[in-house]
């Protein structure tokens, strides 16, 4: 959310005798709390009713606002919010509205300039300097933005956003420890927010590396709402790099535990299905890693990775070379460009004796990814051994003048060398990469 806008704990300013007063005022500050847990769709569907029982009253002007927001019509908003304003010069939250939707538009100084209006006409009226802080903080400002939050908290020493927004700036600013700080003064003046959880996780995953304790804030959020979407996300991210690191060290059955829960929780991403495949094939399984790889492209046929994955599992396995061929040839169709495959793509076809067609692969590889060392090497040891020794020296050469002293392998070299001797030149060996 492009900070906080009209938010819960709003004081509503309706006149006396306004229509369905009480029902406005109910259905507006639920829309406004819905927006600070970011369930956004409920939020919608609170603003809505606003307008349905008072279409003509600054809450409805304000809650217009909000869905022409949402539907990406920033223009129509900002009209609606000065409506609002126009309507009641001195009901600030349509001035914060305003100010957020000016700073989405990219109107800084327009937006600073009617926040400051908003703090000018209610000096008491909290958001406005949460929201200004926001504003500051965005273009760098980090001392002007922490002067803000603090002054929020001062008049609203039970804000846990603007705790929470301070403890952002300390945390951009290099002070960990504090920022942890005021996560957890944001989780403590208010029990039901679940951002100072998150926020405190996102340290420990992010800076610290420290996934476990990171997954254990995450569920802390979590566990006060279950389908705070954000913290979902970050658990899945945290269980993903929790695998990486575990696969790092070669524990692979633990890599595979992590990933399977990044799955459950990230489930439409496809890169735990990559990293669980590769976890699986180091672990020795490699039928699980084929069906992993299978179950991903099922889901996602338009990811090239997923088919070099499978064409890789598959060239282990052994059997059918024609169906890895397919799945690199399919790699290569959807990413054109990208060197690996291709090389990928042309072991394959040296393996199953499509000389040519492995041949123009490298040569595809090579051009598109000059700086991909590999290429050169599997197409040298084909040309060494069609007696093409002119054509190694070239590649020899090619490789140099793409900054790659030693891409054709060693071996080769040697065994060039005898056969049409020339100053060195190169090292490394044949293979395809997963």
């Amino acid at each position: 959310m492009k900070g906080l806008v009209f938010c819960g704990g709003v004081l509503l300013l309706l006149t006396a005798g306004a229509v369905g007063a009480e029902d406005v005022g109910h259905y507006y500050k639920l829309g406004n709390e819905l927006m600070i847990g970011r369930d956004f769709n409920e939020a919608m569907k609170a603003y809505r009713k606003v307008i349905e029982l008072d279409p003509d009253s600054i809450e409805a002007s304000n809650c217009t606002g909000k869905l022409l927001e949402e539907a990406g019509d920033l223009g129509g908003a900002i009209a609606a919010y000065r409506k609002a304003i126009k309507a009641d010069p001195k009901f600030t939250g349509s001035y914060n509205n305003l100010g957020c939707a000016l700073k989405s538009k990219g109107d800084i100084k327009g937006a600073i300039a009617i926040l400051e209006k908003a703090i000018e006409i209610d000096p008491k009226y909290m958001w406005s300097y949460n929201n200004l802080g926001n504003i500051l903080k965005s273009q760098g400002d980090m001392k002007g933005a922490l002067a803000q939050f603090k002054k929020a908290v001062e008049i609203d020493p039970k804000c846990a956003e603007a705790y929470k927004n301070i403890g952002n700036v300390l945390r951009d600013t290099g002070d960990i420890k504090g920022a942890i700080k005021m996560f957890k003064k944001a989780s403590s003046v208010d029990p039901t927010y679940v951002h100072g959880y998150n926020n405190i996780g996102n340290i420990y995953n992010d800076i610290k590396h420290d996934h476990d304790a990171a997954i254990a804030e995450y569920r802390k959020a979590l566990k006060i709402n279950p389908r705070y979407a954000l913290g979902l996300y970050n658990l899945g991210i945290a269980f993903q790099h929790k695998g990486n690191k575990l696969r790092d060290k070669k524990d692979y059955p633990g890599a595979i535990t992590a990933y399977r829960q990044a799955i459950k929780y990230l489930p439409e991403m496809w890169q735990p299905y990559s990293t669980l495949s590769y976890a699986q094939y180091m672990n020795g399984d490699l039928a699980g890693a084929i069906a992993t790889d299978r179950q991903a492209i099922k889901k996602w046929p338009e990811i090239a990775t997923l088919y070099n994955n499978l064409g890789a599992d598959l060239q282990q396995k052994g059997g059918d070379m024609d169906e890895s061929i397919a799945a690199f040839r399919k790699a290569s169709e959807l990413s054109p460009r990208t060197p690996r495959f291709l090389c990928n793509l042309g072991l394959m076809l040296d393996y199953n004796n499509d000389i040519d067609g492995a041949i123009a692969a490298y040569e595809k590889a090579i051009e598109v990814g000059p700086a991909y060392a590999i290429s050169y090497t599997n197409l040298a040891i084909l040309y060494y051994f069609q007696k093409k020794y002119d054509k190694v020296w070239a590649l020899i050469d090619a490789a140099e003048a793409a900054g790659l002293k030693d891409a054709v392998s060693q071996g080769v070299y040697e065994r060039l060398q005898k056969k049409s001797p020339r100053t060195p030149k190169s090292t490394k060996d044949k293979g395809g990469q997963k």
